[in-house]
């Protein structure tokens, strides 16, 4: 009985352990799919400014039909100015500045590739 005793005992202790592992486990990868959301989620904050103006930019420019009234063109600028991302507002810029459509049509294909770009980035 006494090397029953002793298996059981060593048996159950192992069972124990090995649960302790699984639960520090556990926490570990618990803590880890916090982090995982928290900065998805913080991404996805980042990001859907960005996605709406985009979105803005395609139906009221892209999509219109004829000349841009001044309250869309102001929409769209405080829009681009709440990204506070520099770059865009550069590329922005140098589409309502363009001189030519040629330009234009290069500064649109400029600020909707970085638009892309920092979606995906």
């Amino acid at each position: 009985m006494t090397k029953q005793k002793t298996v059981a005992i060593a048996i159950i202790s192992l069972l124990v352990l090995s649960n302790a592992c699984f639960a520090v486990k556990l926490n570990q990868t618990q803590k880890e799919l916090a982090t995982i959301k928290s900065n998805e989620e913080k991404t996805i904050n980042i990001k859907q400014p960005i996605i709406e103006f985009n979105q803005l930019f395609v139906d009221k420019v892209l999509r219109a039909e004829g000349e841009i009234s001044f309250d869309t063109r102001l929409e769209l600028e405080n829009k681009v100015r709440e990204l506070k991302d520099a770059e865009v507002l550069e590329k922005w810029n140098g589409f309502v500045n363009a001189a030519t459509e040629t330009d234009a049509q290069k500064s649109v294909k400029a600020l909707l590739g970085l638009l892309a770009q920092r979606m995906n980035g």
